[in-house]
């Protein structure tokens, strides 16, 4: 077996997130350096550095599928949103979006290309969402308007009542889109839960996951559906568990 590291240069500070680009070569990675980088691993090099965030520290970062667009959120209370399409420009800015600081997002459209009837690579208002989790342990839930500002070509955020709510910072957040615009929402936070909200769920669920604190959560599986009833398959992961000092957990909702 051979092996070979390539190394890819250019953050100045310690980096925090590692994001792939759904169906391609590519990866985005953020840093202390308040920045975001689009890497390219077929023949390693950056290919975008997006400037946005002008203080604090980029928590987390995620893509839509068919790089729609990719949202950076940071603990200064903001969200960017990017076009990689061309520039890799920052096409939005969503402020305050929690007062505390945020600490995760998850931005997700269903499995459906619409780069044919969608040439102007605006996001879908039918097809996306976006989940945002706090440093207060706030979840919020946000939808792109259909109609927005034409003379800029901003589109415009809905946010929505928050699904859930947990007692510590949230580290994890997720969604899987429904057709109905009712998307799955799943999260995990320092309190050591797991909690499912959205299609098909009465009540939220509630699940005390670990002992001690969450500290990474993933959706393993991203099926076009629209309700818990058709599968979810949940990872969490803790330093602190009564399974050992350190332990994954795999959780199935059918």
């Amino acid at each position: 077996m051979s092996v070979r590291a390539l190394g890819l240069i250019g953050h100045s500070e310690r980096v925090t997130c590692l994001e792939p680009i759904p169906n391609k070569m590519q990866l985005l990675s953020t840093a202390n350096d308040l920045t975001c980088r689009l890497w390219d691993l077929r023949r390693p090099g950056m290919l975008h550095m997006l400037n946005g965030h002008s203080k604090g520290t980029i928590k987390a970062v995620s893509c839509s599928k068919y790089d729609l667009g990719v949202t950076t959120s940071s603990l200064e209370s903001h969200v960017c949103i990017w076009d990689l399409s061309s520039t890799g420009k920052c096409i939005q800015t969503l402020e305050q979006a929690h007062p505390g600081g945020i600490s995760s997002i998850s931005l997700r459209s269903n499995d459906q290309d619409h780069s044919n009837t969608n040439p102007d690579r605006t996001l879908d208002h039918n097809n996306t969402s976006m989940v945002t989790g706090g440093m207060d342990g706030v979840v919020k839930l946000w939808s792109v308007e259909a109609s927005g500002c034409q003379e800029t070509g901003r589109q415009e955020w809905k946010q929505h009542k928050a699904p859930h709510t947990h007692r510590g910072c949230v580290m994890g957040v997720d969604c899987r889109p429904s057709m109905l615009w009712d998307p799955v929402v799943v999260s995990a936070a320092h309190d050591g839960r797991l909690m499912v909200s959205g299609a098909g769920v009465d009540d939220p669920v509630c699940l005390h996951a670990h002992t001690g604190a969450v500290g990474h959560m993933m959706l393993s599986n991203e099926q076009g559906v629209d309700s818990v009833g058709s599968s979810l398959r949940v990872v969490t992961a803790s330093s602190s568990d009564n399974l050992g000092p350190a332990a994954i957990k795999v959780w199935d909702f059918n």
